[in-house]
């Protein structure tokens, strides 16, 4: 299946508001149940200031030797500041006005985006930027992805001022 296939998929599916499941590049989960406030959305993450859970794609292929894994924020509050984490592990505790499905042993993407005002973010160089910050992403590993993003401008759905996206999980290839 090429990328431009999976491209078309997800934004058919983000805009039928139908859940991410699984691709070929991993699998979608940590949906918005059980949020800090009755904030549930159980298409993204827990409902934020924008009226729905912001979602998380993966983007690109598997493959370390390609390069090309990204991840896509979307449905994200208008000008807020958001950052990838990603862990092998993963769990399920209110954080904020979501939850936190990655971790403990959490890397951050040092580099922080703003959603302008599309609340769309990518981060793209996912290999060179976690290996800048002395960690090897290698084929067989699997890793889970989340975006924690600031919800600042009517201080959040929860008072928190912070919240998150669904979580993603993909195991490399070589």
């Amino acid at each position: 299946m090429n990328s431009r296939f999976l491209l078309s998929t997800f934004a058919l599916a983000a805009l039928s508001g139908a859940p991410l499941l699984s691709t070929e590049l991993g699998t979608a989960y940590c949906f918005g149940t059980n949020c800090p406030c009755g904030n549930d959305d159980p298409t993204g993450g827990c409902i934020n200031t924008s009226g729905v859970g912001a979602q998380l794609t993966a983007l690109g292929s598997t493959s370390v030797s390609a390069g090309d894994l990204a991840f896509r924020a979307s449905r994200l509050p208008t000008s807020s500041l958001s950052l990838l984490v990603i862990s092998p592990n993963q769990r399920n505790i209110p954080f904020d006005d979501g939850r936190l499905c990655v971790g403990p042993g959490m890397a951050r993407m040092r580099s922080h985006l703003n959603s302008v005002q599309t609340g769309v973010v990518t981060f793209d160089d996912i290999y060179t930027t976690y290996a800048a910050y002395g960690l090897v992403l290698n084929a067989g590993e699997t890793w889970n992805a989340q975006v924690w993003y600031r919800d600042s401008s009517h201080q959040g759905v929860c008072g928190q001022r912070a919240n998150l996206t669904n979580a993603y999980t993909v195991t490399l290839t070589p």
